[in-house]
């Protein structure tokens, strides 16, 4: 969208490392870019500072939980979990684990939060292993299932932060010969196709990440042209009613 516009989008990784951000952004301010888009609501203050005082659209991705720069483009994480909680202790499960949280990854941390808080006013627990340090991937969803179960073997249903922990935790599963979802129901995060190719489709929350993008190059493009935009656009999310939990 941005290249059939005549902008060349120029990509910078952060790996959810606000130092890191603040530094690639600096970087990219000296080019003077037309706009700037950036994943979540969290900086450090300078990135901020830098942000607000270059007037250009900026525009903030996947979370709309807090106040936007400018822009922001996402969905309720919030909401997102409590509804994921509410509907697994409605398909009757009562003792929660939770594998893949991730200190620096903002809106993951969010989630965990939400979920936790859901579960303890309704009177339920969560098991959580520390595993800040792990990437939320396949080793490590396998892992943290494991480490999990030695710890509360009678948990029945683990949330994992994302779909390819998840895919982990359904491997671990797989090998060590615990039946899903009757031993132990999985549920996931993200919607990724993967987690529909299991034994058991993955229950899990389906973030529309493909619109979110567009929206935004959508929102840059408005605003560079002078067109009002709205300054916060919930794309909402979906429900996975699978098979796994």
């Amino acid at each position: 969208m941005l290249e059939r516009a005549d902008y060349n989008p120029v990509v910078g990784v952060t790996n959810n490392d606000l130092r890191k951000e603040e530094a690639l952004l600096e970087s990219m301010m000296s080019w003077r870019p037309a706009a700037a888009i950036l994943a979540n609501l969290t900086h450090t203050d300078r990135t901020t500072r830098i942000l607000r005082a270059a007037s250009i659209p900026v525009v903030e991705i996947m979370d709309i939980n807090g106040v936007p720069i400018d822009m922001s483009v996402g969905f309720n994480h919030i909401h997102a979990a409590q509804e994921l909680a509410d509907y697994l202790i409605g398909r009757g499960y009562r003792r929660f684990g939770y594998v893949g949280w991730i200190r620096n990854e903002f809106a993951a941390s969010a989630r965990y939060a939400a979920l936790r808080a859901r579960l303890e006013r309704l009177g339920y627990g969560l098991v959580a292993p520390d595993l800040f340090k792990m990437p939320p991937d396949v080793p490590g969803g396998k892992y943290g299932t494991k480490l999990l179960l030695e710890q509360a073997p009678n948990t029945d249903v683990i949330v994992y932060s994302n779909d390819m922990a998840a895919v982990g935790g359904a491997l671990y599963c797989i090998e060590s010969g615990v039946s899903v979802p009757g031993k132990l129901a999985i549920a996931g995060f993200t919607g990724l196709r993967m987690g529909e190719s299991l034994p058991w489709p993955l229950t899990t929350i389906r973030t529309f990440r493909h619109e979110i993008g567009r929206v935004a190059g959508r929102n840059v493009l408005k605003a560079l042209s002078g067109t009002p935009v709205q300054k916060v656009t919930d794309v909402g999310y979906e429900l996975v009613k699978g098979g796994s939990a």
